[in-house]
């Protein structure tokens, strides 16, 4: 990434310090009206400078206007909360712990979402994808884990430390175990790792669950898009990218409710079927491979290039199974199957 987006990441951290310090001494009841007025010099700083970083960015980049609009909200607020509470703090000290719940809200929806969508957005059109495709894929749902990690400590630390202030306003503790309830869902989301092409889950988190599976009894697809490469070559990424979402969808109206999907590797998903014998599998992949290409979203976004080509490599689990062994097998199946043809399948 440029120089413009690592300035982006650094003040960021600077105003997660900023905010620690103001918490921390909050809880160790240190703050000093001398330490708030310094508090607001620095944050100032930050979001002087930060602005402007992601003016930059956003026109190097030729950002979404709606990342864009997302932006100009959320730091128009900032500045403005903070001249609300700059005079209502210095008038009445305690104050401040109002102000250190606002930026923690603040650090909620703009740092671990905006802020980090956008950077998330540039290193994606870097690699070729249009700014549109972009905020499509990744906008304020993602969550970064480092940053969720971090406020989650701090405000276990105030939790803990905050009893006496707590007689202050008797709404701090719920509104604080909120937010600690809320970044710890973000962050046990974070740790399940989507791909961020097709929002499935990845090889690493299908292994997990394989693991799981292997003694109740599971079927292992191994499902490549055979031709993707060349519909790269031709039609290029982001085109090839959204016939692969569109297959993906084909296969999700057509699996049974309790098979799992994952994204593995380009043009390569992997689909986790439990509780099924072998004849339940191969009714699955023959379901797949008469119905996916055949789908109505599919050939009209092929157009002129009239063909897709999907194999099927697949391995069924008994007492000895391993997700190693299970893996090679349906690897090997899949390179057989390619061997035989286009929308073929072996077990």
């Amino acid at each position: 990434m440029s120089n413009t987006t690592d300035k982006i990441k650094n003040f960021d951290e600077e105003y997660i310090k900023i905010t620690n310090g103001l918490i921390r001494s909050i809880a160790d009841e240190s703050i000093s009206v001398f330490g708030i007025n310094s508090f607001f010099k620095n944050i100032a700083v930050y979001a002087a400078n930060q602005i402007d970083n992601i003016k930059l960015a956003t026109k190097i980049f030729d950002i979404d206007e709606r990342q864009i609009s997302s932006h100009k909200k959320g730091y128009d607020f900032l500045v403005n909360e903070l001249d609300k509470m700059c005079s209502i703090v210095n008038d009445e000290p305690y104050e401040v712990i109002k102000l250190a719940i606002f930026l923690v809200y603040w650090a909620d929806e703009n740092i671990f979402r905006h802020n980090y969508a956008l950077l998330k957005q540039i290193s994606l059109i870097e690699s070729g994808i249009s700014p549109k495709r972009a905020y499509n894929i990744i906008n304020f749902k993602d969550t970064p884990l480092t940053l969720t990690k971090a406020y989650s400590l701090l405000i276990s630390k105030i939790l803990e430390k905050n009893e006496k202030l707590v007689g202050v306003n008797k709404n701090i503790k719920y509104n604080l175990q909120d937010i600690k309830d809320r970044l710890k869902k973000m962050e046990e989301k974070a740790f399940s790792v989507l791909d961020p092409v097709t929002d499935l889950p990845n090889r690493s988190k299908a292994l997990e669950i394989l693991q799981t599976l292997i003694p109740k009894g599971v079927s292992v697809m191994i499902i490549l898009l055979t031709n993707y490469k060349d519909l790269i070559n031709l039609k290029g990424l982001e085109s090839a990218d959204t016939l692969l979402i569109k297959v993906i969808n084909s296969i999700k109206n057509l699996i049974r409710s309790d098979d799992m999907l994952f994204s593995t590797k380009k043009g390569e998903l992997m689909l986790l079927s439990p509780n099924i014998n072998e004849t339940g599998a191969i009714s699955i992949a023959n379901l797949l491979l008469n119905r996916v290409p055949k789908d109505s979203s599919i050939t009209e976004e092929l157009k002129g290039y009239n063909k897709l080509s999907i194999n099927i490599g697949i391995s069924i689990s008994n007492s000895n199974s391993t997700v190693t062994s299970m893996l090679q097998t349906a690897d090997k199946n899949l390179k057989v199957s390619i061997q035989k043809g286009d929308n073929e399948f072996v077990i």
